[in-house]
């Protein structure tokens, strides 16, 4: 049983203003940033656009709440003990994704490129999040940024990981287009392998 008396708190509360695009090149030296193993799995996704998830980053544990959709959307986080993290990612079977993060510098701010792993290897996905709705707009994204994806749903990490039971799922070009089964959670060093591979082939 998962004692709530013990839980940190909040890290993180209010609104998130983000942008979201596919990477169509690596930019040069990533793997000199700093980076970190994700793995992340729902306990509850809704149609109007909540989701609860729980993620391990690095070895560090958040339970996580949002709400909305867009550019804009409502957030609570909260820091997790181990012991509180292992049974809530137990209800997740089915519904998780890995990948690594790298942490880029940028004067609009911090720009999260994500390395997808499992099914969705070969998925790519840069993040970048603002004070403000204003400079969310006047955002000139670097070359090496592809479309943006921050009002496709098929791209959001919720029915990433849910796959084709959502009818939204993987896009079919970064998996299997028959079905979905649970991202099996890699070791760390299995991860940045992958993602170092990844590194080499984009």
């Amino acid at each position: 049983m998962v004692d709530s008396r013990s839980w940190k708190r909040p890290t993180s509360r209010g609104i998130e203003i983000e942008r979201k695009f596919l990477v169509s090149r690596l930019p040069p030296g990533l793997a000199d940033h700093p980076s970190h193993s994700i793995t992340q799995g729902y306990l509850a996704v809704t149609p109007e656009g909540t989701e609860v998830r729980v993620r391990d980053r690095g070895g560090q544990f958040f339970l996580t709440i949002k709400h909305g959709a867009g550019v804009v959307r409502r957030e609570l986080e909260l820091r997790l003990t181990e012991e509180q993290f292992r049974p809530l990612w137990a209800l997740t079977r089915g519904r998780r994704l890995c990948k690594t993060r790298f942490v880029l510098p940028h004067p609009a701010g911090t720009l999260e490129v994500d390395v997808y792993c499992g099914l969705l290897r070969g998925l790519k996905t840069v993040e970048i999040e603002f004070p403000t709705v204003r400079s969310s707009r006047t955002f000139k994204p670097p070359d090496w940024f592809g479309p943006e994806i921050t009002h496709q749903a098929q791209y959001h990490n919720r029915n990433l990981a849910l796959g084709f039971g959502t009818g939204l799922g993987i896009p079919h070009s970064f998996g299997h287009p028959s079905g979905f089964s649970p991202v099996a959670r890699p070791s760390a060093s299995i991860g940045r392998r992958r993602a170092a591979n990844d590194l080499r082939r984009g």
